[in-house]
């Protein structure tokens, strides 16, 4: 019995390890890049109204703390995040966040987007107030990160999938109370590419 506890022991630790090696790996990876842009689409998906919305364009992501967003569907729409500023544009009408309660909803997610993209499942996590399931496929890697509290309203569950060998994010989805979600999906990122300055303007 004794052995049997000392094998389970020994079990349990390994799986500890290797998703800290899993999280520091990825980490790593995305550490080497100071740069990403990739085409996206995002889809948002209300289950109860039955209703999708779903847009479309190119993303750009300066590490650590500058994300650009310029969508073609709808065309002309822009989100925005670069010093400690959030805005969006939609049908021509911009929004400024501010960004001084950490406690708030458009707080958060300009904290989950941005270390999304940096790679940081585990700042995402602690952000969130939020348990970290890892998993790893011979392609992917693949994080669950789930509200140990279940708020009242917003975000309570983010899924993330990541390319193996690169690290550039594949998909983001978040996950509200109400069942309502918005996913987030990547296809050909290019990594360490210049930017042009003309994406970190939105006005």
């Amino acid at each position: 019995m004794k052995r049997i506890s000392v094998l389970l022991a020994g079990l349990f630790l390994c799986l500890a390890v290797n998703a800290q090696n899993i999280e520091g790996r990825l980490l790593v990876l995305n550490q080497k890049h100071a740069t990403l842009v990739a085409p996206f689409t995002e889809q948002k998906v209300m289950p109860r109204l039955k209703k999708e919305i779903k847009k479309e364009g190119t993303l750009y992501f300066a590490h650590p703390d500058a994300l650009s967003m310029l969508y073609t569907t709808p065309e002309g729409d822009r989100t925005l995040i670069k010093d400690g500023r959030f805005m969006v544009r939609r049908s021509g009408k911009v929004q400024k966040f501010a960004m001084k309660n950490e406690d708030s909803p458009m707080y958060l997610l300009r904290n989950i987007l941005l270390n999304s993209f940096c790679g940081d499942v585990k700042q995402i996590a602690s952000d969130c107030k939020a348990s970290l399931d890892s998993k790893e496929s011979s392609t992917r890697f693949v994080f669950t990160i789930t509200k140990k509290t279940t708020p009242k309203t917003g975000v309570c569950t983010v899924q993330l999938i990541y390319d193996k060998i690169t690290g550039a994010i594949i998909s983001l989805r978040l996950e509200e109370v109400n069942g309502n979600y918005t996913l987030y999906e990547t296809h050909d990122a290019v990594q360490g590419q210049v930017i042009p300055d003309t994406v970190w303007t939105i006005e």
